[in-house]
């Protein structure tokens, strides 16, 4: 895990595009549109929010990790059940040269890790159908928390997990 820098622009956006054809083959709805894109990526590098993992010099993942009040979750069928200072987890996206790996469980211990020196929570939100990313949740032990509705008006799962 290491901070994403611009020159993983191109990898990113590659990668954005390959999630993006595994979701649509899956019949999943989740990014079929502009979003994710590169612009998301200069945005959370302007942001100081983007970071990377990398095998043999590849970059073959990318997540948002987005610190402070996650303006979507103010509002939830359901209840936030921690409190505290939280970083939420955004635009994860695993390449095709990083499938089948594991790399998804190993991605979430380094976020933890990393956050709980700081914060006390991580908290996620994730499209309905969208279940491998649901199964990496209960494994990771993150706990349901009710509805919330992003931007573009869909619902969306939320995860959360207490990290001390």
């Amino acid at each position: 895990m290491r901070k994403g820098k611009i020159q993983d622009l191109e990898a990113v956006e590659k990668i954005y595009q390959e999630a993006k054809a595994r979701m649509a083959a899956e019949g999943l709805d989740q990014w079929q549109g502009a979003y994710p894109s590169g612009l998301d990526f200069l945005k959370d590098l302007e942001e100081d929010q983007a970071y990377v993992w990398e095998d043999g010099g590849q970059v073959i993942a990318v997540v948002a990790c987005v610190l402070g009040q996650e303006k979507n979750y103010e509002k939830i069928q359901g209840a936030w059940t921690f409190k505290g200072s939280y970083v939420t987890i955004h635009r994860l996206a695993i390449g095709d040269a990083g499938q089948g790996r594991g790399l998804s469980n190993g991605i979430f211990q380094d976020i933890e890790s990393y956050f709980a020196q700081k914060l006390s929570l991580v908290r996620i939100d994730t499209h309905r159908e969208n279940k491998a990313m649901q199964r990496i949740l209960k494994k990771r032990n993150y706990r349901y928390a009710g509805v919330i509705q992003v931007a573009d008006g869909t619902d969306r799962d939320g995860f959360e997990k207490e990290l001390r």
